[in-house]
């Protein structure tokens, strides 16, 4: 009789912290789909920035310039499969965290409505188009016959 009475009220306690655990270990999972999609952009970023010094200091070295075109569509290959990859990425993180809020929004319907802002480019959108435009950059870059002050 006692054991009956205790599982009653452990299961009790079970319902009342799943639905608290749940949406804990939903927002925590969508941070970290936040997280990993700037992180992603960061390192991005850093690289293609570190290519596009490198691009700039061979075209100012005697052989450098040579050497880009000989290697141009092998360059052009690996950079535009890195900025396919990241920009996939992007999307995967973005759609998952949307998933999420879509059943955080299920779940607690008048949690924080109408603060989100509305602009013209959604989250991934704005990381794409920024990656493209250093994509082009850095082929622009690459296929140039500038060579600096020499």
């Amino acid at each position: 009789m006692k054991s009956n009475n205790i599982d009653n009220e452990t299961s009790e306690i079970v319902v009342t912290i799943s639905n608290e655990s749940i949406l804990t270990e939903i927002y925590n999972e969508m941070r970290r789909y936040r997280d990993k999609q700037m992180e992603y952009q960061l390192w991005f970023t850093n690289i293609m920035l570190g290519i596009i010094a490198g691009i700039f200091t061979l075209k100012n070295t005697a052989n450098g310039n040579a050497l880009l075109l000989q290697y141009k569509y092998i360059l052009s290959i690996v950079l535009s499969a890195f900025t396919i990859i990241i920009c996939r990425l992007q999307i995967y993180m973005n759609t998952r965290y949307f998933e999420l809020r879509h059943i955080v929004d299920e779940v607690e319907p008048n949690w924080k409505k109408g603060i989100r802002k509305k602009t013209i480019l959604k989250p991934p959108h704005y990381y794409i188009v920024l990656n493209i435009l250093f994509l082009l950059t850095t082929m622009l870059l690459m296929l140039s016959r500038y060579r600096g002050n020499s």
